[in-house]
């Protein structure tokens, strides 16, 4: 249940990388089906803004109440960080040799 919140978080997160706005459940479940719809006690999620602009996903939890001590949250996104992050490493462009054998080495971190 948490990994389902978490999931849709990451999956807003890439959406704001692309298009630097946070997407609804309904835009992001028409660009990948396999997302949950839906919680385990078939509540819908909801995505909130914070104060400071990050992105929750909650699920009301098992009483099916939003805003409750049972209810599963998201770590909070901060709009397109994780994207960004993962953006800034990309696979090495050549093949260096060590020891004489084609070695293609560690990523590389692009500045």
């Amino acid at each position: 249940m948490a990994a389902d919140v978490q999931l849709l978080a990451f999956a807003a997160d890439e959406f704001y990388g692309i298009h630097e706005r946070w997407p609804t459940h309904a835009e992001l479940l028409e660009l990948d089906d396999a997302l949950p719809r839906r919680d385990m006690w078939d509540q819908e999620y909801t995505f909130e803004m914070t104060a400071a602009g990050e992105l929750r996903v909650r699920s009301p939890g098992m009483d099916e109440v939003p805003n409750t001590a049972d209810d599963i949250v998201s770590w909070s996104m901060r709009g397109g960080q994780r994207y960004a992050e993962r953006r800034e490493w990309e696979e090495p462009e050549q093949v260096h040799e060590r020891n004489g054998q084609p070695f293609a080495g560690a990523r590389k971190r692009v500045r």
